[in-house]
C-alpha cells in the first residue's frame, strides 16, 4: 500500500485566487459612541461570539446601559448575522476585555483588565490601579461570576485557556508587588504573570516570569497535557528568569514551562530594531510552531529576512518545539502592517492585518482609507499564495476571522469609517452627522481559493450528525484523518491499517467541525461535521 504522509498543510490539490473573495452580506453593529472589536469566537450552540470594548449606552444596537469609561460588550450573532443577545459588562471606571474562551462544560470565561470599583454589576474589588478581572457566563450571556486578579499596581490579563482538569491558566501582565492576592514576587518594571485558578475563580498557584526591564504578557497555548508555551515581548537582558540578551528594542521572548508553572526552556526572538509578539498571533500544528510578529528590524540577530522598504511588516517565522528557527519570512509593504491574528484556512495560514500600505510585490490593492483589513495566506513552508484587502474611506483595524465552510470565512474588525468602498451596511458612524467614532463590522466573504476535492461523493460520513461515533463509507483504501475545529486547530487524528473506519467522537464537545481525509491515491477530501 502506498504511503501518504497527510500533514494539515498537503497542497498538491489547491487552487487559489484570492482576489475573487467577494462580502455576499455584512453588518455592522453598535452604539452612538465608540466600540472596539477585540476577538471572536464561534460558540458550540453554532452563534457567532463578538466581543470587545463599548463607551456608548442605549442608542443603536446597544440595549444596555454603559456603567463606565469602557465596558466589555458581547454580542452573539447568527450565520446571517442577526444579533441572538448582547451583554454589557463593567464598573465606573475603565473595563477592557481581551480573550474569551468556552469551556468543555460550554461556560464562557472572559478577561481583561479593570479599574473599576464595586459598581455596575462588578462583584469583584480592585486591588490598586489595573486587576485581571475574570467573568464566568454561560451560552446565553448570564453572569455565574466574576474575580479580580492583581496587586497594588498594575495587572492586566491578556489570553486565558482551559486545562485537562477544567482548571484555568491566566496569563497576564503585572507590575505589582506582592500584595492583594499576587503571592509572587515581581522582577522587573513589567513581568509575564500566570495564575492557576479552578472552575470556580480560586487560586491554586501563580508564578511571575521576568527580567530586569519590561516583559509583556501575549498568549499561552497548551503544548501537550503536561507543558504550556507563553509569548510576548521584553527588552531586558538576561537577567530573572531571561536567559538570552535582548537583541533590539523589543524582542519575542517566548517560555516553555509545565503546568505548575516550572520553566522548561526560553527564547528570544529579534533584530536590532522593534519586534513584538501579541495575542493570537502564535499556533501548535503538528508539533511545529508558527508565530507572526510585528517587526522593523533589518537583517540582524536571529531576523534573517529584511524588511520591504525598511518598513513595520509582518514577521512570519517556523520553528520547532525546542525553539530552533526552520523558516522565516517578512510580508509588507511601504508604510505599517500590523497583524492581529493568526489561523487556519483549509490547509494554509491566514493572516489577518491591520494595513496603512499602498500596492507592492504582496499587496496586490490599494487602501481605501487610512487603514484597512489586509489578509494574506502562506503555506506550511512559508511560501506567498494571495491576499485581499477590505476597508472603507476611514480606519479598519484588528481584524479577526471564523471559517464557515471550505468556501466561505465570516470576518470582523472594528470600523472608524462611513458606508463607502467595501462597507456598504447602515451603522452608527456612517454618514456625516454621526457623532460614533467606530463599530463593530462583520461580513461574509465567499472565495473561490479553496479545495478542489477529487472524488469527493466516494467519502460519505454516516450518521452526520454525529453523537458518540462514526463510519466513513467508502470503497477507497484510508490512510488517516484528521478532525479540526473552528480554529484550525486539531482535535482528533485517527490512522488506519484495514478498511474498518470507525471513529470514536465521544470526546468532541457539541459544535462543527471538519474531517480531512486522505486516501492511498492521494485524495484529499474535507466533510463537514455536527457533533450533536
Amino acid at each position: 500500500m502506498k504511503t501518504i504522509l497527510f500533514t494539515l498543510f498537503l497542497i498538491s490539490n489547491l487552487a487559489y485566487s484570492q482576489n475573487n473573495w467577494q462580502i455576499t452580506a455584512q453588518a455592522c453593529i453598535g452604539g452612538d459612541q465608540s466600540e472596539g472589536l477585540i476577538g471572536t469566537l464561534k460558540l458550540s450552540n453554532g452563534y457567532n461570539l463578538l466581543y470587545g470594548r463599548s463607551n456608548s449606552g442605549i442608542s443603536g444596537d446597544k440595549t444596555e446601559l454603559n456603567y463606565g469609561l469602557a465596558d466589555y460588550w458581547l454580542v452573539a450573532i447568527d450565520d446571517n448575522l442577526t444579533i441572538q443577545w448582547q451583554k454589557t459588562i463593567g464598573g465606573n471606571l475603565n473595563d477592557q476585555i481581551s480573550k474569551v474562551i468556552e469551556s468543555q462544560e460550554h461556560f464562557l470565561y472572559l478577561t481583561g483588565y479593570s479599574e473599576s470599583d464595586i459598581t455596575g454589576n462588578k462583584s469583584a474589588i480592585n486591588y490598586g490601579g489595573t486587576d485581571t478581572w475574570v467573568v464566568k457566563m454561560d451560552l446565553n450571556g448570564n453572569i455565574i461570576w466574576d474575580k479580580s486578579y492583581g496587586g497594588n499596581l498594575g495587572d492586566i490579563g491578556s489570553d486565558i485557556i482551559e486545562l485537562e482538569s477544567g482548571n484555568l491558566i491566566l496569563l497576564n501582565t503585572s507590575s505589582s508587588d506582592v500584595s492583594g492576592n499576587k503571592t509572587s514576587l515581581n522582577k522587573g518594571s513589567n513581568d509575564y504573570w500566570l495564575v492557576k485558578i479552578d472552575s470556580d475563580g480560586f487560586i491554586l498557584m501563580d508564578q511571575t516570569f521576568g527580567g530586569i526591564n519590561n516583559d509583556v504578557s501575549g498568549s499561552v497555548l497548551k503544548i501537550n497535557q503536561n507543558q504550556l508555551l507563553l509569548d510576548g515581548f521584553s527588552n531586558s537582558s538576561i537577567s530573572g528568569d531571561k536567559s538570552e540578551n535582548s537583541y533590539g528594542l523589543n524582542d519575542g521572548w517566548l517560555i516553555k514551562i509545565d503546568t505548575n508553572g516550572a520553566i522548561i526552556n526560553d527564547f528570544t526572538l529579534g533584530g536590532s530594531g522593534d519586534d513584538y509578539i501579541k495575542i493570537n498571533n502564535m499556533l501548535i500544528i503538528n508539533n511545529l510552531l508558527f508565530l507572526v510578529g510585528q517587526s522593523n528590524s533589518p537583517i540582524s540577530g536571529n531576523k534573517m529576512v529584511s524588511n520591504y522598504q525598511n518598513s513595520t511588516d509582518c514577521w512570519i517565522v517556523k520553528m520547532d518545539e525546542n525553539f530552533n528557527i526552520i523558516n522565516q519570512i517578512a510580508i509588507g509593504s511601504d508604510s505599517t502592517e500590523i497583524p492581529s491574528y493568526i489561523s487556519v484556512f483549509n490547509t494554509n495560514l491566514l493572516i489577518s492585518t491591520a494595513s496603512y500600505s499602498g500596492i507592492n510585490q504582496f499587496k496586490s490593492e490599494a487602501n481605501h482609507g487610512k487603514l484597512d483589513n489586509w489578509y494574506f495566506e502562506v503555506d506550511e513552508n512559508l511560501n506567498f499564495l494571495g491576499n485581499k484587502s477590505f476597508g472603507s474611506n476611514g480606519y479598519e483595524s484588528l481584524a479577526f476571522t471564523l471559517q464557515s465552510s471550505t468556501t466561505e470565512l465570516l470576518l470582523a474588525s472594528y470600523s472608524g469609517g462611513k458606508n463607502t468602498g467595501d462597507k456598504t451596511c447602515v451603522g452608527h458612524n456612517t454618514n456625516n452627522t454621526s457623532t460614533s467614532p467606530s463599530d463593530f463590522w462583520v461580513y461574509k466573504v465567499s472565495t473561490d481559493a479553496g479545495i478542489k476535492e477529487q472524488e469527493i461523493d466516494k467519502f460519505q460520513i454516516f450518521p452526520n450528525p454525529i453523537i458518540n461515533a462514526f463510519i466513513i463509507q467508502t470503497e477507497n483504501q484510508i490512510d488517516r484523518i484528521e478532525i479540526l475545529g473552528n480554529d484550525g486547530k486539531i482535535v482528533l487524528e485517527k490512522e488506519f491499517s484495514d478498511k474498518n473506519y470507525y471513529v470514536n467522537s465521544n470526546e468532541l464537545q457539541a459544535g462543527i467541525y471538519y474531517c480531512k481525509i486522505v486516501d492511498n491515491n492521494g485524495n484529499l477530501v474535507i466533510k463537514k461535521l455536527v457533533k450533536a
